[in-house]
């Protein structure tokens, strides 16, 4: 048993550091991180739960996974405008069309136009495919992410369990964060002082005022806030993420 687990922790000098170094083998780059996301099964799964397009009228121009994808790949990308852009090149857009034939059928990779949708196609179909359909969509991702957890062996019933010192993959960790709201405005509509002139603004209507850093180094925020619950076993690349 730890002896500092009923008083007051080592100093962080004094501390022994578990944290290993990537290997170079486990090293992968940004490129590799978005074709992992374009063939991850789960995309798939969650389009099935999208609204079905309309027997009438234009059919759509991309299937709804495609919008899908260019979500995944945003926190890799660390925008909307990169990601639209990095499925430009035409290696990705092959990799698109190979799993689109895979997993949907040949006819919808051959109705695939040339290239990748732009930002504001994906605009609007955030806003009409993607938005209307969040609760759907992360409730398919939360039981998607406690089954991988479980095919990964994560979570063991039948093992011992110390609560002094548990083993990695018996640990359920937690952190909340909020990230920056797009815009500032609290108001859709303003009003100039001094040309008295209506103007329109972005708001985003989840955005509320937060407290970060903890009690010491109090930081106000205005944005919304997102819990992540997350578990992984020894090794890099292993992380299984719930969000809530």
């Amino acid at each position: 048993m730890p002896e500092d687990i009923f008083g007051d922790p080592l100093p962080a000098e004094q501390r022994t550091s578990r944290k290993r170094q990537l290997t170079d083998k486990e090293q992968r780059t940004e490129l590799q991180r978005v074709e992992d996301c374009l063939r991850f099964p789960l995309l798939y799964e969650m389009a099935e739960h999208l609204p079905v397009p309309q027997a009438v009228g234009c059919p759509p121009e991309y299937p709804a996974v495609v919008y899908l994808m260019m979500a995944a790949i945003m926190p890799i990308t660390g925008s909307k405008r990169s990601a639209a852009g990095i499925l430009q090149s035409d290696t990705l857009w092959r990799t698109v069309r190979k799993q689109i034939r895979a997993n949907l059928s040949r006819r919808q990779a051959a109705r695939l136009p040339a290239r990748a949708p732009s930002r504001s196609q994906y605009h609007y179909a955030e806003a009409t495919l993607l938005a209307p359909s969040f609760d759907r969509l992360e409730e398919e991702f939360r039981r998607y992410s406690l089954r991988q957890a479980l095919e990964q062996g994560l979570f063991p019933i039948g093992d011992p369990r110390n609560w002094a010192l548990p083993e990695r993959r018996q640990l359920l960790v937690g952190d909340a964060t909020v990230p920056k709201a797009p815009s500032k405005a609290e108001q859709s509509i303003t009003v100039d002082p001094e040309t008295g002139e209506y103007r329109l603004r972005r708001v985003d209507p989840a955005a509320r005022v937060y407290y970060e850093n903890g009690e010491e180094e109090k930081r106000l925020v205005r944005g919304t806030k997102w819990f992540f619950g997350s578990a992984r076993d020894h090794g890099y690349w292993r992380r299984v993420e719930r969000d809530g």
